[in-house]
């Protein structure tokens, strides 16, 4: 029992490494570059570690932890050292729950029973984004980074033996620091276009990770000989972009449409209704009309509505 419990205490306490904020293909896609964003990102976090006792009746425990963690993104973050604002204040409420018990009964009087503990706080991080938000392969990958006046993140740890007074003594929480969600998703998805990071992902993972894993590959198959291990983690993003730029209406009558299409999108636009006319030969396939007119801005995404010839 004692050695395992160790274990878990020691992957609770760990301090969680800061993962810069560039891709994995190397593309860069920072706060900055991508514009202020409102919104927010919640974290829930189920993990839990299960190791049956031997048959002498020693060792074997139960681990469960529980992580909700709300970040709302309001402001940008504060100049770094040398003046240059690269991330986003992400800041809100969190609570974690750690609760360890023996699998059966103890032995001697300094076995444990069971560990408990709790943390209620407020989180104040700097999230950057990376990631591609126009091809078709999708993706978005979140970094926090804790800012100086960040909480303590210790909680009392109460620890019950089989005879011995219970200890209390502090723990610290583990706090995920980055993820990636995509279009597709591990179960459920994220719709990411310019302006819109919206939607949930459930990801599970047979290991213990203190960062949910981006892809299948990086969840790694449990290093226990018994027992297993499980992360579940749900993420759930709802961010707009704040002030996006305005849809100005380009000029597309004469243009085929697939030509009349590349145009109204790189005005930050959208393809509207399409409707077919008779029209000459000459003009089949292309533009006669179009509405708004060319010059009107309206907002980001405007839906441009056509008329094609059928000739």
């Amino acid at each position: 029992m004692r050695a395992f419990s160790w274990a878990i205490a020691a992957a609770l306490v760990a301090t969680t490494a800061v993962i810069a904020g560039t891709n994995a293909t190397g593309a860069s896609g920072s706060s900055v570059a991508w514009g202020q964003w409102r919104g927010t990102v919640r974290l829930d976090a189920d993990l839990t570690w299960y190791s049956p006792g031997v048959p002498n009746g020693q060792g074997g425990l139960t681990s469960h932890t529980t992580m909700t963690i709300v970040w709302r993104l309001d402001q940008p973050a504060p100049p770094d050292p040398d003046g240059e604002n690269d991330g986003l204040v992400a800041a809100g409420p969190a609570t974690v729950s750690f609760a360890e018990a023996d699998v059966g009964e103890p032995n001697y009087c300094d076995d444990i029973v069971r560990r408990t503990g709790s943390l209620e706080a407020t989180w104040r991080d700097v999230l950057t984004l990376d990631g591609d938000r126009t091809s078709s392969d999708r993706w978005v990958d979140f970094t926090f980074e804790e800012l100086g006046q960040a909480p303590n993140l210790e909680f009392p740890l109460a620890t019950e033996y089989g005879c011995r007074p219970t200890d209390v003594s502090p723990a610290l929480a583990f706090v995920p620091r980055r993820f990636r969600v995509t279009p597709g998703g591990w179960a459920g998805g994220v719709l990411i276009d310019r302006n819109s990071i919206v939607g949930r992902t459930t990801i599970t993972c047979d290991d213990w990770m203190q960062n949910p894993p981006r892809t299948p590959a990086e969840c790694d198959p449990p290093q226990l000989e018994s027992g297993w291990m499980r992360s579940v983690y749900t993420i759930t993003v709802a961010l707009d972009r704040e002030n996006p730029p305005s849809c100005i209406v380009p000029k597309v009558v004469g243009l085929k449409l697939a030509r009349a299409r590349t145009q109204i999108r790189a005005r930050r636009c959208s393809l509207g209704h399409i409707r077919r006319v008779r029209s000459t030969k000459a003009r089949a396939g292309r533009v006669v009309a179009q509405s708004p007119r060319s010059g009107t801005v309206r907002r980001n995404g405007f839906p441009v509505t056509l008329v094609v010839g059928r000739g």
